[in-house]
């Protein structure tokens, strides 16, 4: 839904992930990023959206196989925000981080 633009899509599955992650008791931290992601991807605010990203990567202390791929699109993705707001050296920085190697 997100590549796609389908926005009321995204809301709903937002809303559905807050209502299930309420509280910290609740999902991982891998959940919670996604979370901060998705509400990334809808934002409007370069500024909130750059906010929202570095949240989701901090939420997640250590990388491990199991999240390595989420972690290299969250910079990927804050990369891309930094570029759209102007901010090159930011953008290749995090685009670096988003970089697997096969």
């Amino acid at each position: 839904m997100e590549k796609y633009r389908y926005r009321k899509g995204m809301k709903e599955i937002i809303l559905e992930m807050k209502q299930l992650l309420k509280g910290n008791e609740n999902g991982s931290a891998t959940d919670r990023a996604l979370l901060l992601d998705y509400q990334a991807c809808m934002e409007t605010k370069p500024e909130k959206a750059i906010k929202l990203e570095k949240e989701a990567l901090a939420q997640i202390k250590e990388i491990t196989e199991d999240n390595a791929h989420l972690v290299s699109n969250l910079h990927a993705n804050l990369g891309g925000l930094y570029r759209m707001n102007d901010q090159a050296e930011l953008a290749k920085e995090h685009m670096e981080k988003g970089y697997l190697p096969a």
